[in-house]
């Protein structure tokens, strides 16, 4: 998370992150975001909401997606670890609550950032609602 807040930094942003005090703004409704705002202190913009989980509990992991769902934010990343066998199900559990989500928008974007405990790589998948009833998914590497 420390490298993420110093990224939103260098790119111009205010960041606030959990645990993080010290470098950050304190944590603020998410583990971590990079938002924008005026000259008089109104929030304009919060550019990317992360959430992380890891536990390999799927309730705890679900819970901190669902928060993601909920926030206005131009994009939102997920980072969590799981065993190699529940990957393709913890995707598609993903794919499947963005187009459940009642208040979805076309253009919403989720980066799921996995670490595969098993083989110990992250492996990337960008979920991109294209339209109000479609979900496009690419694995990025």
């Amino acid at each position: 998370m420390q490298a993420v807040g110093h990224l939103g930094y260098e790119s111009g942003y205010h960041v606030c992150a959990a645990g993080l005090k010290e470098e950050f703004d304190p944590a603020w409704l998410y583990d971590l975001i990079w938002y924008e705002q005026d000259e008089n202190e109104f929030l304009l913009n919060v550019t990317l909401a992360v959430e992380s989980e890891w536990g390999e509990n799927f309730k705890h992991i679900k819970y901190d997606f669902e928060k993601l769902l909920a926030a206005k934010a131009t994009h939102h990343l997920m980072v969590f670890q799981t065993r190699n066998f529940h990957k393709e199900e913890r995707l598609q559990y993903f794919r499947d609550a963005v187009l459940i989500y009642r208040h979805r928008q076309p253009g919403d974007r989720y980066l799921i950032a996995l670490l595969d405990t098993v083989d110990e790589t992250f492996h990337f998948e960008l979920i991109i609602l294209t339209s109000i009833d479609t979900v496009e998914s690419i694995t990025v590497f």
